[in-house]
């Protein structure tokens, strides 16, 4: 039996996984970014894997990050990775042509979980709602700019802000990734909304360039920020990249309002699948964030959790484990 724990011991691939993700991957897998993970990669292909590893339970966040052409003998090496080290694999977030290949090559259990929302810069317009929320954070003195040149005391303010916004966030809390953007080596872009010297809210951009566009991996306001505060800020960085003839604009992960496709699934484990997703919508007020994003109009894409066998308490724990879930 070939030995994939010697040789990836051996294989060191000096690119930083921040590269490899700007250049190969896809929205789901900037998230990655944002916390510590494992990184496979195998000599062969021009990519990598990344994973959490919790307990026995190795949790892909989004597909393979590789070519469309590579990811057959990437995936099929990762799980006989996986298999040698005992190792259970989940994929969060995957996407619907890997999800349905993974479930003809090895994968067990498919359930449809959500939807990627996206919009082209160059052609979107605006519905009088969103206009109407835009001003009324204009009129209360609210200017979005964006961080082009390294300043210190920009810095320390931006920091303080995510500071203040995380110590007002209350009740039962879900996101992936660390809230931090200040700590690693991925590019970035920052958009900051200011009124008058205060920095009242922020968004965050992370490259994807096989999209040649960017994603959203946070947008965020005060508790005192005035109303459509974030509006302005997603509008306004929305313009600067049409300005820039960029035509891909991530905006995030939603729940949809039931759970979608599944495969796998016995009739009492689709039942409880059901009520979980419907627990998870309510107690996380996911449908809010789904409303809100939504009133952008944006493109949907499905997205998968995937399990290379049966979906049991230990899996769950470990997928609550990589969405930080704090109730």
């Amino acid at each position: 039996m070939h030995n994939f724990k010697d040789e990836i011991s051996e294989f060191k691939k000096p690119e930083l996984l921040a590269s490899i993700v700007k250049r190969l991957g896809n929205p789901e897998s900037t998230s990655l970014l944002h916390s510590p993970c494992n990184v496979f990669q195998i000599p062969q292909v021009d990519g990598a894997i990344g994973y959490h590893l919790i307990g026995n339970c190795a949790v892909v966040i989004g597909d393979p990050i590789c070519l469309p052409q590579d990811i057959a003998e990437l995936t099929k090496a990762f799980h006989l990775y996986c298999q040698e080290c005992n190792l259970t694999t989940i994929y969060l977030l995957a996407c619907h042509d890997f999800a349905h290949w993974a479930i003809n090559n090895g994968c067990r259990t498919l359930i449809e979980i959500g939807s990627e929302l996206s919009i082209n810069p160059t052609n979107y317009r605006k519905a009088h709602k969103l206009r109407w929320s835009i001003n009324q954070s204009i009129k209360h003195g609210v200017h979005v700019k964006e961080n082009i040149d390294f300043d210190p005391s920009l810095e320390n303010q931006l920091k303080k802000t995510i500071h203040t916004w995380s110590k007002q966030r209350r009740g039962p809390q879900m996101h992936l990734g660390n809230i931090n953007f200040f700590n690693s080596d991925d590019e970035k872009r920052i958009f900051y909304a200011q009124q008058k010297d205060k920095i009242i809210g922020l968004l965050i951009l992370t490259p994807v360039d096989r999209y040649q566009g960017w994603v959203m991996s946070s947008c965020l306001a005060i508790l005192d920020a005035p109303s459509g505060t974030t509006e302005h800020l997603i509008c306004s960085t929305c313009d600067t990249l049409a300005n820039e003839n960029c035509q891909f604009f991530c905006l995030g992960i939603v729940s949809g309002t039931q759970s979608g496709e599944a495969v796998g699934l016995s009739p009492f484990g689709r039942t409880l699948a059901d009520f979980i997703f419907k627990a998870t919508r309510w107690l996380f007020k996911l449908d809010a964030k789904a409303i809100y994003l939504n009133k952008y109009h944006p493109y949907l894409r499905s997205t998968f959790l995937l399990c290379r066998g049966k979906l049991k308490i230990t899996e769950l724990l470990a997928i609550k484990h990589v969405l930080n879930v704090k109730l």
